[in-house]
C-alpha cells in the first residue's frame, strides 16, 4: 500500500493505517535526527514529536510532492526548532531552509573524526567553486562578502548559489544517509 493510500485511510479515522505510516518511517527519522543532534535520546524525542505534528498534518497533505518529503519538512522543522530550544552552536542561514546539511557543520560532538568524515564525504560531492564556497563558509568562517571578493564573485550570486549547493546536498545526504541505514 502507498504512503497516498495509507493517508486517505488515516483522514478517514483509520488508525491502523496511521501504526504503518509510523512503521514505515520510525526507524529512518530516529536516524535522521540522530544525525543531526548525535543524541540517542533527544533522537528519539524529536521522531515522536514529528509524528505527533504529522497527525495533525495530514489534512494539510495534498500531494503535489511525495509524502516522503512531507514528513521530512516537518522532521526539519523539528530540528531548527530543537537547535533554537537547545540554543546549540549552529548557525543556520538565513537565506536556507536546510537544516539538515547545515546542522551536518555545526552540531556539537564528542567524535570530531566522524564530523570531519561526513563533512568530507558532503564536499566530495562538489565540484570546484561550490566546494570553495561551502568550505570557505563553513570551514573557514569566512563571510558572504569575503567569498564573494575571493571568488571574484558579487555578495548576492554567493548567497544564490550556497542556498542551491544546500539544497542539492540535502537530497543527495538524504538518498545516501537512507542508504546507510
Amino acid at each position: 500500500m502507498t504512503d497516498e493510500e495509507l493517508v486517505e485511510l488515516c483522514r478517514s479515522g483509520n488508525r491502523e493505517a496511521f501504526g504503518k505510516i509510523f512503521a514505515r518511517y520510525e526507524k529512518a527519522l530516529i536516524r535522521f535526527f540522530y544525525y543531526g543532534v548525535n543524541d540517542r535520546d533527544d533522537a528519539e524525542d524529536l521522531a515522536y514529536e514529528t509524528f505527533k505534528d504529522l497527525i495533525k498534518a495530514l489534512g494539510r497533505f495534498e500531494g503535489r510532492s511525495s509524502f516522503k518529503n512531507f514528513v521530512y519538512a516537518i522532521a526539519k522543522n523539528k530540528l531548527k526548532a530543537f537547535y533554537s530550544r537547545h540554543r546549540r552552536t549552529v548557525r543556520l542561514a538565513e537565506d536556507a531552509d536546510e537544516a539538515t546539511v547545515e546542522a551536518v557543520f555545526f552540531v556539537e560532538t564528542d567524535d570530531s573524526d566522524k564530523k570531519e568524515e561526513l563533512v568530507r564525504l558532503l564536499l566530495r560531492w562538489l565540484d570546484g567553486r561550490d566546494r570553495r564556497i561551502i568550505d570557505a563558509y563553513y570551514l573557514k568562517g569566512m563571510s558572504i562578502r569575503e567569498i564573494a571578493a575571493e571568488l571574484g564573485m558579487t555578495e548576492t550570486n554567493v548567497k544564490v548559489r550556497k542556498k542551491r549547493i544546500l539544497e542539492r546536498l540535502e537530497k543527495k545526504f538524504i538518498q545516501e544517509y537512507e542508504k546507510l541505514f
